[in-house]
């Protein structure tokens, strides 16, 4: 299998395996497993973390932490669109550089072929991007 291949192996009912030779096996589908809009979400918020913390090293930021939340819903009446709100959260060494984190967050999403894919699909103002930088202390 190359590093670059996904294959996904029905299980039972609902639920499969997909497996990589680069990253391994993951459940998903039915009750104890990772659903597509787990997967979506994970897309999406590894992605925007990848470029912002490549972004972050390119200025120098002094970036002591990354965490991110997301609330992913299936919204519309036949259920056409998604409604997206990402909560990532900067902790810096220095808040002087707060102004620096949120532009390379919001340039982060900007160059996100993943983040591009959903704000299509999404209805109009149903992306939402809710950034969060706090100082690391001393």
């Amino acid at each position: 299998m190359s590093p670059d291949t996904l294959d996904f192996v029905w299980d039972c009912e609902e639920r499969g395996t997909v497996q990589s030779a680069a990253a391994g096996s993951l459940r998903v589908g039915g009750r104890d497993g990772w659903s597509p809009e787990h997967l979506v979400s994970v897309a999406a918020e590894a992605d925007v973390m990848a470029r912002f913390l490549q972004l972050a090293g390119s200025e120098g930021l002094g970036i002591l932490g990354y965490v991110s939340a997301v609330n992913l819903a299936i919204e519309g009446a036949d259920a056409a669109g998604y409604r997206i709100v990402v909560r990532p959260c900067v902790v810096l060494a220095d808040p002087s550089e707060e102004a620096a984190a949120r532009r390379l967050l919001s340039r982060a999403f900007e160059l996100s072929p993943v983040c591009r894919s959903l704000k299509a699909i999404c209805l109009e103002g149903s992306f939402v991007v809710e950034p969060d930088c706090r100082e690391g202390g001393t």
